[in-house]
């Protein structure tokens, strides 16, 4: 896989990697890092309260300097010749959560801080079945 291609494709061509190898790739590189599937907006918020910032797997679309949710996005099953099925959407795209308010969350993408509604980021996150990593199990 090619860091560098579309990220509208989805598997059996080139795709984004989920929770469990990237959390598993940040415990080899010595950092706490714990895969969930699904983290819980409660959880999610404990961790932001705590000063713990969670990296959020997202649907994302391409707008000029950093990327919207997309709140429409319908997940596709894919499932490879050996192994389970796996959740697919096309743009998915990871997110550091950094903060909240009763009706919106903030994130950082890149090297921007972005914040959308609530629901907006729910339903996005909801779409991948809301996988997170945090730094507490």
């Amino acid at each position: 896989m090619n860091v560098n291609d579309s990220w509208v494709q989805i598997p059996p061509n080139p795709y984004g990697v989920h929770v469990e190898p990237v959390a598993k790739q940040l415990r080899e590189h010595g950092l706490d890092a714990y895969a969930h599937h699904p983290l819980k907006w409660d959880d999610l918020r404990y961790e932001i309260a705590a000063g713990r910032p969670v990296i959020a797997w997202i649907v994302g679309s391409n707008y000029p300097g950093y990327y919207v949710y997309v709140v429409n996005e319908i997940p596709e099953y894919f499932s490879p010749k050996k192994g389970n099925y796996s959740v697919v959407t096309q743009f998915e795209h990871t997110v550091i959560v950094t903060g909240y308010s009763p009706d919106s969350v903030t994130y950082l993408n890149g090297g921007k801080i972005n914040t959308v509604s609530l629901v907006q980021f729910l339903e996005s996150c909801l779409v991948l079945g809301n996988m997170a990593i945090t730094s507490k199990p």
